[in-house]
């Protein structure tokens, strides 16, 4: 009886204390602050600093911490000794660090700055707001300054040895510009020598050593606007034209300078598009019309984008010692440069004259790939488009649209498969969506990491990490010794892109276990053939990279320290920033944690089956203070497949669509999200057994209201939900967002932004119909709703905007004039200047209170506001919003 009354006792004083924690309402949404991911850590590693509301500054053993008001921007010195922040909108300080948390000097009035390095001394350069235009270099030891006044724009080298910057001068007629070089290596700065002038002078950029400059002239021809490129380096008298129209008509007279790119690594020569004149003139009295013809490449829409938005022009190349121009890309190819720390001297062009994305029936599309030679322009056409370079030059690497790697050996010109003897199958990327990976696709993918000496690529699969032979004679080697195929776990590096290792280094791999999608680390040896050991998994989220989840960083270290800096949270803490040199132990740095002072969440991994009989996972959100004796309303709420998001952290916010989570569970309601694993063809069928079986689940549970279920769904997700509640009488109430209701009339239409026909996306992408229209007519009936929409019983918000690009607003339209006319219960939602998701806050605000209203009305039986009782008429828009 003693022990009954004491479980009596604490079990109430616990519900007690989550009751007397307020729920979380709309009014908190703009005070909800977490730590932003702009961290930086100092070289020593013993500082960090990061923004929460307010900058904060602290050391790593938590024994000083400054915090300050504003600080958008803030940096370390390179000696580990100050920081430097922009704070207050126009201040630049500077704080030593450990010190007394005083400002050491503080400027105001400044517009912006940067930090440079000049003589092993710390500057700062910094332009001052007011008609004088200052430029200030400031020595940050010895606080000595230099002066520049009339500065427009400015630029230093990043060897802090050369500042450019450019003035102007009234004349009687017109503004003349100079551009001003100025040699700052020494003690004391050099004399301005003005290297160029012109009515207009913009895009300056240096090359890798600081000494040479190139520079764009902008000057009238003709009473047209046209574009010249100027080079200076140290050492001239002044700096002379290096492209211009003379040499633009040398080389073609139907083309001019479009803009300047930059220079290559070696500073040999300058990269810069050109664009085609434009010598047509409309006609007058010219019929404004548009004609569409099968013979066209590329559908009309397209075609007038491209006109209306203008050319971004085409990449060409010069060399600076005897101004020969090359023109690398043409009319119809996409130029991508090959490049890596050392060499850029090759690029892959693409070409396809229609819509790449119809290369699987439209010969047009179907791309040819060259290899060109940036020096010479010579090109080869290859099997595949090459994306790399190995860090010692020997090779390039691309891959296949099936995943396959190749190598092209630069010496040779010989192409190597280097992933025919992995021993896995196509396919096995384990991705049901073809509109994120193929089905064919073997789910490769290589990120520039190399073994010193190009002895090897490494590459992923879904699992596992490879060692690879770059010419594919040695057979793989699995690095992580096939632990995470047997175990469900995926590996990834912590190092930044295009690491390059030696055998024998130890690795520290970031892992996500996809059975119970912990995430945290691992290590392993380069060339030990043992499984990598674990250091840290946990329930949370540190650094993964599903497709859905939102949060994670990789770790950060300092430079000159074994010091890294995680950044960790889980669905119940916000993300934090921890301290670790092991990956075992982790000190924590900051501590925010807003959640703690409201009703939050948990969330819990649910196994259920589908109304076919197959297990799936989806992720149950409960209120912290979750009492099983009581009932709850529940909203099913879906995209594809998001269970990996069971230690996402959602801060509540207003919606630009669909529902925010954490909102909706402090406010009493349960929220599932189940997975969704699609066939080809029925993706109506698919979403509905997994929902419903969702729903079964559900009301299994004791703490479930069974009468009161909802469903929500955005985007895709409001498609399915449009498909489930023509199919099933079970839900009290529906949320269609930005949902397609008839596959019909979207196959046989086009994205508004793009001028892209959606006949790929229906057939081979995210709405997976693996046919196309006329080949499978019944498969578009089947799931098209609209054909079934007199089945309707549920009621359902429809939310559709105007001038939403990727699902018509026709979409919504359709469906509500329907369900009008069958006299189903039906509200719709369109908000002037929105597009697919909402982005203007009061929009976001007033969506989520009548979605909540919606939804409180059939889950929790609250009384109708008056837009869903009697409407709004148009009269009165933007004057009654009907909330009451």
């Amino acid at each position: 009886m003693k022990q009954f009354f004491l479980f009596s006792f604490f079990t109430c004083y616990t519900i007690c204390l989550f009751a007397q924690k307020p729920i979380i309402d709309t009014g908190v949404f703009d005070k909800w602050h977490t730590v932003q991911r702009d961290l930086k850590v100092s070289n020593n590693g013993k500082y960090v600093t990061y923004r929460i509301a307010n900058r904060v500054i602290q050391s790593v053993d938590n024994r000083w911490k400054l915090e300050l008001e504003g600080g958008r921007t803030a940096l370390f010195t390179d000696d580990s000794r100050r920081a430097i922040v922009f704070q207050g909108g126009d201040s630049l300080c500077g704080y030593k660090l450990g010190g007394s948390g005083l400002a050491e000097f503080c400027i105001t009035n400044v517009s912006g700055f940067e930090y440079f390095r000049k003589r092993q001394e710390d500057w700062l350069a910094y332009r001052l707001k007011g008609a004088e235009k200052k430029l200030v270099l400031r020595n940050i030891q010895t606080d000595k300054e230099e002066v520049f006044v009339g500065v427009e724009n400015y630029k230093l080298n990043k060897e802090g040895t050369t500042l450019v910057f450019k003035r102007e001068e009234a004349t009687p007629h017109t503004v003349i510009q100079s551009l001003n070089w100025v040699d700052i290596s020494g003690k004391h700065s050099g004399k301005p020598k003005v290297i160029g002038e012109s009515e207009s002078i913009s895009d300056f950029r240096f090359d890798n050593t600081g000494k040479k400059l190139a520079f764009v002239e902008k000057y009238t021809y003709n009473k047209r606007e046209m574009k010249s490129i100027w080079y200076y380096s140290a050492g001239m008298d002044t700096a002379v034209s290096l492209v211009d129209n003379n040499k633009m008509n040398a080389l073609d007279s139907s083309w001019e300078v479009n803009d300047l790119s930059n220079f290559n690594i070696a500073g040999e020569r300058l990269f810069f598009s050109i664009k085609e004149r434009n010598h047509a003139k409309e006609v007058e009295g010219g019929v404004a019309m548009d004609i569409w013809s099968t013979t066209d490449a590329k559908l009309q829409p397209q075609q007038l984008l491209e006109k209306a938005t203008g050319q971004l022009g085409y990449m060409a190349v010069v060399d600076i010692q005897n101004k020969h121009i090359i023109r690398l890309q043409n009319e119809g190819e996409e130029f991508r440069l090959i490049s890596n720390k050392s060499n850029d001297d090759w690029g892959i062009v693409v070409y396809n004259e229609g819509d790449q994305r119809e290369r699987y029936w439209n010969n047009l599309s179907r791309p040819l790939y060259h290899l060109v030679s940036v020096k010479t322009g010579e090109r080869k056409q290859v099997r595949v488009p090459f994306y790399g370079i190995s860090p010692g030059d020997k090779y390039l690497v691309g891959e296949d649209s099936h995943g396959n790697m190749f190598t092209y050996e630069l010496a040779t010109g010989v192409t190597y498969d280097v992933t025919g003897l992995l021993p896995l199958s196509v396919g096995d990327a384990g991705n049901s969506d073809p509109s994120w990976v193929p089905s064919d696709h073997r789910g490769l993918s290589f990120w520039g990491y190399w073994l010193e000496g190009d002895e090897a690529m490494l590459i992923y699969d879904r699992y596992d990490i490879w060692q690879l032979d770059p010419k594919g004679i040695s057979a793989p080697v699995n690095l992580t010794n096939g632990y995470g195929r047997r175990n469900n776990v995926t590996f990834r590096f912590i190092d930044n892109e295009g690491t390059i290792y030696k055998r024998g280094d130890r690795l520290i791999l970031a892992a996500f276990d996809n059975d119970n999608r912990h995430n945290g680390f691992y290590a392993a040896v380069i060339g030990n053939k043992r499984e990598p050991d674990v250091l840290t998994m946990g329930p949370y989220i540190y650094y993964a990279w599903s497709a859905y989840i939102l949060e994670g960083m990789r770790p950060a270290k300092a430079r000159d320290a074994v010091n890294y800096v995680v950044w960790r949270c889980s669905a119940r803490e916000a993300p934090n920033y921890f301290l670790t040199k092991d990956f075992k132990q982790f000190l924590p740095l900051s501590h925010v944690y807003p959640e703690r002072a409201y009703n939050w969440l948990q969330s819990e991994l649910v196994t259920f089956c589908t109304l076919d009989g197959r297990k799936e996972q989806g992720v149950l959100y409960k209120p912290e203070s979750f009492d099983p004796h009581q009932k709850y309303p529940v909203i099913i709420h879906y995209y594809e497949s998001k269970s990996d998001w069971l230690n996402q952290y959602i801060p509540p916010d207003f919606s630009d669509g669909g529902i925010n989570i954490s909102y909706f569970v402090s406010q009493g309601y349960l929220v599932f999200i189940p997975d969704i694993h699609y066939t080809i063809g029925e993706i109506g069928e698919s979403a509905y057994s997994a929902i419903a079986g969702a729903r079964n689940y559900l009301v299994g549970q004791p703490w479930t209201d069974s009468s009161h279920v909802g469903i929500s769904g955005r985007s895709f997700g409001g498609y399915e939900t449009n498909y489930v509640i023509t199919r099933s009488n079970l839900f009290a109430a529906a949320c269609a967002d930005a949902g397609v209701v008839n596959n019909i009339s979207q196959y046989g239409n086009y994205v508004f932004n793009s001028g892209m026909s959606l006949q790929e996306f229906c057939e081979r992408g995210q709405n997976r119909m693996g046919a196309s229209l006329w080949g499978k007519p019944d498969l578009y009936i089947k799931n098209s709703p609209i054909f079934q929409v007199d089945k309707v019983t549920t009621p359902v918000l429809v939310i559709s905007n105007k001038l939403d690009a990727i699902v018509h607003f026709e979409q919504g339209v359709q469906l509500f004039t329907s369900l009008y006319r069958l006299g189903k219960r039906a509200w719709l939602l369109q908000y002037d200047e929105e597009q697919h998701s909402l982005h203007q806050r009061k929009n976001e605000m007033d969506l989520t209170i009548r979605i909540t209203q919606f939804f409180d009305h059939y889950l929790k039986e609250k009384p109708a506001p008056e837009w869903m009782n009697t409407g709004v008429p148009a009269k009165l828009k933007g004057v009654d919003r009907g909330l009451q």
